[in-house]
């Protein structure tokens, strides 16, 4: 049976433990609304994945727009192709799996 003193620290420890768990919430929950709030007065900036790695970049949307133009001119990146692929991709798919 656990004496007063182990009663006392185990109370003290879980009351502790349940503020920490609370303001790393508030702290979150106060960083959240600020960065929203931020992005929504700045339309020009966005949030996505950097291309080289997976992390989350903050970039301005005409250095983003730039970017992707830029991709999408490179004929190494993409090819332009006449008609979209993807229903004959899918048939092919389709029947390889049939055939596991």
């Amino acid at each position: 049976s656990m004496g007063v003193r182990g009663k006392c620290v185990n109370a003290i420890t879980n009351h502790l433990h349940k503020n920490n768990t609370k303001n790393k919430i508030t702290s979150e929950t106060k960083m959240y609304n600020k960065t929203k709030s931020f992005l929504k007065t700045h339309p020009n900036i966005i949030i996505t994945k950097s291309d080289k790695s997976n992390q989350t970049v903050a970039i301005k949307k005409d250095e983003y727009i730039d970017k992707i133009e830029q991709l999408l001119i490179d004929p190494e990146t993409y090819t332009i192709v006449k008609k979209n692929p993807t229903k004959r991709i899918e048939t092919e798919m389709n029947k390889t799996l049939k055939t596991l």
